[in-house]
């Protein structure tokens, strides 16, 4: 008598790649929720498709930097009313995406299922710099946001394989109509002093 085949554990839950199941519920994480993760939320609310749900919090969260209100008032964007918040204030557990924004917040992000997307930017926190160079330091950390938001953006228009032979057009930024997202390369002013 043949002997009978163990049975097999099916593999665990892998997250969805962003091109085959577009992010609809992210949360920004941050420590403070002060700076990085609250323009990371305000560029992905300009880009998000309707029905989105996009949010940001700290694992210790405190205030609002000045200085991140005041770098994306420069591109036309208001965060003049966001407030921080713990991760308890939001719905974190009904993420399907958790982009972590520095080492702390990857480390202290809590145990998520295991279909939930986990992305880390590790970013440097702009207020940590010194005080001279700040404002730069914020513009520089804005700039690599909204480069990176518009990428996931990007890539989550692609089309199928049939329809992906047409040539795919840039979106705008939610700055200025001269500045681009090319669908390869980024923003147009990405790099330039």
């Amino acid at each position: 008598m043949p002997d009978k085949p163990e049975p097999t554990a099916s593999p665990p839950p892998v997250p969805a790649a962003f091109v085959s199941a577009p992010p609809r519920r992210v949360l920004f994480l941050c420590t403070h929720n002060s700076a990085r993760s609250q323009m990371a939320e305000a560029f992905a609310r300009k880009v998000a498709p309707e029905g989105a749900e996009i949010w940001s919090a700290g694992t210790e969260p405190s205030k609002v930097h000045p200085l991140a209100i005041e770098v994306m008032k420069e591109i036309g964007v208001d965060m003049s009313g966001h407030q921080s918040k713990r991760l308890d204030d939001v719905p974190w557990r009904e993420m399907d995406t958790v982009v972590s924004l520095c080492a702390e917040a990857e480390t202290a992000c809590p145990a998520v299922r295991a279909e939930v997307r986990r992305v880390h930017w590790p970013l440097d926190d702009p207020s940590a710099a010194p005080e001279a160079g700040a404002l730069k330091a914020f513009r520089d950390t804005r700039d690599e946001l909204r480069w990176r938001v518009a990428c996931v953006r990007q890539g989550t228009n692609r089309r199928s394989k049939r329809s992906s032979r047409r040539r795919r057009r840039p979106i705008t930024l939610p700055d200025a109509a001269d500045r681009v997202v090319h669908p390869r390369i980024g923003p147009s002013d990405r790099g330039r002093p």
